[in-house]
């Protein structure tokens, strides 16, 4: 057998628990085939399991640490992981949670809320937009201004005071009661410069501002979108307030110019 076809044998059993993989096993007299592949096995599901626990630590801590077991467990039987790093392992997790815990969905919007919490720590960095450099913008060019949004940047909407559980479990404090409401809420989830994770939630208003500007609206666009919910005279004040606080958050990398 090819030393690529021994491999592959050796991950079905793995991920299936194909036995094929058992005739190029040698055994002896102190360890069977068996108990040497399962060594390997539990080394590799133990080893996903540490990842999973790593990146939905609050899950964990909710969940204790049976439960989670048998979560991820389950997680990787049905999902055998794709990747070359581990780091990415765990993405269809909050859509596994919410079909295992089918009673308990603000377990999947908790776990959502975690992903994303890992996706805006680990994103790549970039440069971040500055008040200097608007004060750089000529005013006749200000309206075709688009802007490009830092990577480190996570929109979630949440229909669950996901936010302060998650903020409950992290400081170790007594859970809040479960509240749903059917309109859900915009929360932004980034990483600053200093690597701290930070989140706050938008109002309607800054929400769908925040959808047309990743959408790629320009400026002009953007205003007009505020025209249909303030005077057209506090149009621009309220634009340069969201934009301002954008900025200042250092939710934006660059201004984007027409080509």
């Amino acid at each position: 057998m090819s030393l690529r076809s021994l491999q592959e044998v050796f991950q079905s059993y793995l991920c299936d628990e194909t036995p094929a993989i058992m005739q190029e096993v040698v055994a002896d007299e102190k360890v069977a085939i068996a108990t040497r592949l399962e060594i390997y096995k539990d080394a590799y599901e133990g080893r996903l399991t540490d990842c999973l626990r790593a990146n939905y630590p609050n899950l964990c801590a909710y969940l204790g640490d049976e439960q989670f077991r048998l979560l991820t467990k389950s997680y990787i039987k049905n999902f055998p992981s794709p990747f070359y790093s581990i780091r990415w392992y765990g993405d269809f997790l909050a859509k596994f949670v919410a079909d295992f815990y089918p009673q308990d969905l603000h377990l999947a919007e908790l776990t959502e809320f975690e992903w994303n919490i890992t996706l805006a720590f680990d994103a790549a960095d970039d440069s971040r937009l500055s008040i200097h450099d608007m004060a750089a913008v000529p005013p006749e060019q200000w309206g075709v201004l688009r802007f490009k949004v830092h990577p480190a940047v996570q929109i979630m909407n949440c229909h669950w005071n996901t936010a302060q559980l998650w903020q409950s479990l992290t400081d170790d404090l007594d859970l809040p009661a479960f509240l749903y409401q059917q309109q859900p809420t915009s929360w932004l989830i980034w990483r600053t410069e200093e690597y701290f994770i930070k989140f706050i939630s938008l109002a309607s208003v800054e929400a769908i501002l925040w959808a047309q500007l990743v959408d790629g609206k320009d400026f002009s666009q953007l205003c007009e979108q505020l025209c249909t919910c303030h005077p057209i005279e506090e149009v621009g004040m309220h634009a340069a307030s969201y934009l301002k606080g954008w900025i200042e958050r250092g939710l934006l990398a660059a201004i984007i110019y027409p080509s």
